[in-house]
């Protein structure tokens, strides 16, 4: 937990109390922080920006990562989709009705915030290229049937 933050303060070769004294932020906050007892993403943004000034970092760059769109889940027409990710990567689970529920994988966490800008558009052509390959089995299977 809070690799990014442990690594910024790694490689600024300050002690945790210099840290606290440069910083203002209570040396007991900053000693949670660094052995994973308290979260970096659920303290006061006005500690984010502080520790952030202090390293002269981007908040960002010492937030952990996260996945922005997991959990998102909608229907475009009949079909529902849903944002999920794992090891693999972020990706976006299609339900068609009455066939078989698939994952396309759409890219590596590293771009979550500029996906989850495009999350709907996406999620709109992946439903319509499973309504596609619905349409063209139907249409395939009629044509077996005659």
């Amino acid at each position: 937990m809070n690799d990014n933050f442990k690594q910024t303060v790694l490689e600024s070769n300050k002690s945790l109390y210099e840290i606290s004294a440069g910083s203002g932020v209570p040396y007991t906050t900053i000693n949670q922080l660094f052995n994973g007892k308290r979260d970096i993403n659920k303290i006061a943004a006005e500690t984010a920006s502080k520790l952030a000034l202090f390293f002269d970092k981007s908040i960002y760059d010492i937030l952990n990562d996260i996945d922005y769109i997991e959990g998102i889940q909608g229907n475009i027409g009949h079909i529902r989709y849903l944002w999920g990710s794992d090891e693999q990567g972020t990706f976006l689970e299609i339900l068609p009705p009455g066939e078989t529920p698939y994952k396309q994988y759409i890219e590596k966490r590293s771009n979550g915030k500029e996906l989850y800008k495009y999350r709907a558009l996406i999620a709109k052509m992946e439903c319509e290229e499973a309504k596609n390959r619905s349409e063209l089995k139907k249409a395939s299977e009629k044509l077996k049937a005659r």
